[in-house]
């Protein structure tokens, strides 16, 4: 599996993008707060002949202002209306950020449990309509706020037992300039998905998401980071030769 993420929705310039690609692409789709599943339904149903698609319910940030109530409403609206549309849906996006949490930035105030309840609530939603599922982990070691939420740690704790051993994908999402511009080596990247398979034992496992910070991906003019780095980087996570027997890419 291999593509990219979009937070808009300009179908033409999206559906020109991604059937320019030589292989068919997952494009993964984040909902967000305020617009309705029939907003998005055209340029799904635009995208769905070239691609497969992705639906991100919840993006990190806003996974915390949302109540379990709107979560539950808003996982059932999107399930009705764009179910034969998303191909998988996540569950849950950099989850074990402390910005996922509805206490951030107030330590003393966190709530973990709110988090996994918000999932289980997608989780079950989504499976009962019979559809796959994935759910996100940030991995950036040691560079947390709050120690508590590095991802091996988060994930142990606080996701329930049905999630662990039903998800479809379990995914990681690095960004090498968040914290210590660290480029992993591939040796580095096998421990870490070997130790992301035991936790999700049927799960098929990868990258969600890598690439800069927006500051220096996309600066004035892309000024901060070259066609040659963006290149670069893709080449490096694509060209990765990871030997779990579930590793998906």
């Amino acid at each position: 599996m291999y593509g990219l993420t979009v937070e808009s929705v300009n179908t033409t310039t999206l559906v020109t993008a991604v059937k320019s690609f030589e292989k068919r692409p997952t494009v993964r789709v984040v909902f967000q707060p305020g617009n309705s599943a029939n907003y998005y339904k055209p340029a799904l149903q635009a995208l769905k002949p070239h691609a497969d698609i992705v639906g991100l319910l919840y993006d990190s940030t806003a996974m915390a202002k949302a109540t379990l109530s709107q979560v539950r409403d808003k996982t059932t609206n999107f399930l009705t209306t764009l179910g034969p549309l998303v191909d998988v849906w996540e569950i849950g996006n950099e989850i074990n950020g402390e910005w996922t949490d509805p206490g951030y930035p107030n330590r003393t105030q966190a709530n973990p449990a709110a988090t996994s309840a918000k999932v289980d609530a997608m989780y079950d939603l989504v499976s009962a309509a019979g559809k796959k599922t994935a759910i996100t982990g940030m991995y950036m070691p040691n560079c947390f706020e709050w120690p508590e939420n590095e991802m091996f740690t988060w994930l142990n704790q606080n996701i329930s037992a049905k999630v662990k051993s039903g998800v479809t994908y379990a995914w990681i999402s690095y960004y090498e300039d968040n914290c210590t511009n660290t480029i992993y080596s591939q040796s580095h990247w096998n421990q870490i998905f070997n130790q992301l398979g035991a936790l999700f034992p049927s799960s098929l496992v990868g990258f969600g998401e890598v690439g800069y910070s927006q500051g220096n991906w996309a600066g004035p003019n892309n000024s901060r980071l070259s066609n040659s780095h963006k290149i670069a980087l893709m080449n490096r996570y694509y060209g990765l030769k990871i030997s779990h027997p579930r590793y998906m890419g």
